[in-house]
């Protein structure tokens, strides 16, 4: 049985990236622990 899945996507634009996310997600990342870097 699976509990959790984590998944990466490398993006050449962070910002372009995190809005693809908000709309994806319908909200914000939940952690930014370092620049260029959200989940």
């Amino acid at each position: 049985m699976i509990f959790e899945m984590t998944t990466q996507v490398r993006i050449a634009n962070i910002e372009e990236g995190q809005k693809w996310y908000e709309t994806l997600l319908n909200k914000k990342p939940d952690f930014t622990p370092h620049e260029g870097f959200a989940e």
